[in-house]
């Protein structure tokens, strides 16, 4: 498997050098506490730490071969390999932010959203039964909740292909200043970028796209949308995401069923969760001066109305890898074309809308691009069952067999 991605790594024409990030391996110390407990945050503690820094321009961190290569992301599968510590961290460290920066190597470019997550319907086609799931899947279930809009690599326009992300963090209370632990998901469109004219009039906004904890991975869109760099960042992402957790394009959702029960009470999630916009799409979605899809969504919620989305959940869906065609297009060799695996989640069955996550605020800042922090919730082959989660060398960060 490693040597698989190498050579193909050797065919576009990069070769390893040396790397002058020497915090790369140590940026994530600052998440550790020895011998502490994580206890939880409070929404008021977390969202001071995402205002931190609000942005009077905003950035747009490039992803190019030359930082692909400066990094060693392709080349150094080692614990000094700074990717794969940060993405072994995100699986194991359950804490909510971090005391000082970090540099997120995936989605640098984000938007933090805030407001109320909302489970109130029951309604089912059959797809999963809502009334029966627990937590806050659970009817009648009401908290807060912090989430990331963002994208995947450097492109920030609603006119270009791009992969957009809603990550978010629930809070079991409605008390903004109670301390809970909080419960993370991870929800994205497809890993491989979508195209502009998928949407409307050549735009496409979050308003137009199906996030998932269990995105399809069209490999071809981010050749063909990101180059070399598009293609080097899969490859990165996917060999790295192989050797810390034994699925990696599906994030489970039992964070979210499990929250706020009592001790020893057994969670029940869905296997899947779908995040999409609500209601009509707005008369601005077009705006050329609302391009940054963060502007788009800092517009929605200060000139508009909350940014909604409805929240539909499934039980019945196969993940399918399918081998690519040799009609690609790409400058690759036909051989190495067909090592390249698409990913698709097929025979989905979604329940209607079962509640909401409500955003009325908005903040694009370094406390939420280098600070606030969502876990992902590492596999467990039991979903509802914690003592099969999976497990690392605290090391090497390498899966343990």
């Amino acid at each position: 498997m490693r040597a698989k991605y190498l050579q193909l790594f050797l065919l576009i024409g990069l070769s390893a050098c040396q790397t002058s990030d020497q915090s790369a391996q140590d940026q994530f110390r600052h998440f550790d506490a020895p011998g502490t407990a994580y206890q939880g945050s409070s929404f008021n503690t977390v969202w001071d730490i995402v205002s931190v820094g609000e942005y009077t321009t905003l950035p747009q961190v490039e992803v190019t071969p030359e930082s692909l290569k400066r990094r060693r992301l392709l080349t150094d599968l080692t614990s000094k390999n700074g990717f794969l510590r940060a993405s072994s961290r995100t699986l194991d460290v359950p804490h909510d932010y971090a005391e000082n920066d970090w540099d997120r190597y995936v989605h640098p470019n984000g938007i933090c959203v805030a407001g109320h997550w909302i489970i109130d319907k029951q309604e089912t086609n059959g797809a999963t039964q809502p009334e029966n799931l627990s937590g806050f899947f659970a009817q009648g279930s009401k908290g807060l909740i912090i989430g990331r809009i963002s994208t995947e690599g450097a492109s920030v326009s609603n006119r270009d292909t791009k992969s957009l992300s809603l990550v978010g963090k629930i809070f079991p209370t409605l008390d903004n200043n109670q301390t809970v632990k909080t419960a993370n998901f991870i929800t994205q469109d497809d890993l491989g970028g979508r195209s502009p004219s998928e949407g409307i009039d050549g735009v496409l906004t979050v308003a137009d796209v199906s996030m998932r904890n269990a995105p399809d991975v069209s490999v071809l869109k981010r050749i063909e949308s990101g180059g070399h760099a598009g293609l080097l960042s899969f490859i990165a992402t996917k060999k790295v995401f192989e050797h810390v957790d034994l699925e990696t394009t599906v994030r489970q959702l039992y964070q979210i069923s499990e929250a706020g029960l009592k001790p020893g009470v057994k969670g029940v999630a869905p296997k899947f969760l779908q995040i999409r916009y609500a209601g009509q799409r707005p008369e601005f979605a077009n705006d050329p001066t609302l391009d940054d899809f963060r502007l788009w969504v800092k517009h929605h919620i200060q000139n508009y109305k909350p940014l909604i989305f409805d929240i539909s959940v499934s039980n019945k869906g196969t993940i399918k890898k399918i081998a690519q065609s040799d009609e690609t297009g790409t400058s690759l060799p036909g051989n190495q074309q067909k090592k390249l695996k698409a990913v698709a989640v097929q025979g989905l069955e979604w329940s209607p809308p079962i509640g909401k996550p409500v955003f009325d605020q908005s903040i694009a800042s370094s406390g939420c691009d280098h600070r606030i922090h969502f876990q992902h919730p590492p596999w467990r082959d039991n979903l509802n069952n914690p003592l099969t989660a999976t497990q690392r060398d605290p090391e090497s960060m390498f899966l343990i067999k």
